[in-house]
């Protein structure tokens, strides 16, 4: 039943929200230097101060290193849709202008889309900490010869063989329930 519902949302409420959004959007009202100016101003304001406000306390808190701590603080940008269902309802219940609307709508698509450019600046600049050696078994190429393509896993004692991290798939994870972490893992494997 949940699959189904997923599928409903994902299928054709979402493209619909997003459809809505952009018949809303008036990108002519931003039609001056100032204003677009302002669309500069909300994209860095959204950027730094998501990854101050995540980074500091990662850092100092967390006991990260600045880099990894960086990266937190850069991932929290990319909150494009919860942002475009805020700035729908102020919107709505004229608390925005149709102009400010314009404004916030392209600073949000900006900074969600710098995410990943972003991440991999702070990654080039400070340096990979995950550049380490795994397991062979985590590479994906890696079938042992012992074992028949169908086995999910190659036994772990006798598995000495590694190989780098750019060989290797990092995946991270978010879930917001702790019984589904397990699930998450398994998947993973």
């Amino acid at each position: 039943m949940v699959e189904r519902i997923e599928d409903l949302v994902t299928v054709v409420f979402l493209p619909l929200f997003f459809t809505i959004i952009g018949l809303n959007t008036r990108l002519g009202l931003l039609d001056s230097g100032p204003v677009w100016g302002y669309v500069v101003l909300c994209t860095f304001a959204a950027v730094i101060s998501k990854t101050i406000g995540e980074g500091v306390p990662a850092k100092f808190l967390g006991k990260f290193s600045w880099t990894e701590a960086s990266v937190f603080g850069i991932l929290m940008s990319a909150k494009g849709l919860v942002a475009l269902i805020t700035l729908n309802l102020g919107m709505a219940h004229n608390i925005i202008t149709e102009r400010l609307f314009a404004i916030l709508v392209v600073a949000v698509l900006v900074s969600t889309m710098l995410v990943s450019p972003l991440v991999a600046l702070v990654f080039r600049i400070g340096g990979n900490p995950y550049k380490t050696s795994v397991p062979q078994f985590m590479n994906p190429k890696y079938v042992p010869k012992s074992h028949g393509p169908l086995l999910p896993h190659p036994p772990f004692a006798n598995d000495t063989t590694f190989v780098t991290s750019e060989e290797a798939i990092n995946i991270m994870v978010c879930t917001n329930y702790s019984l589904t972490a397990p699930l998450m893992v398994s998947l993973a494997q």
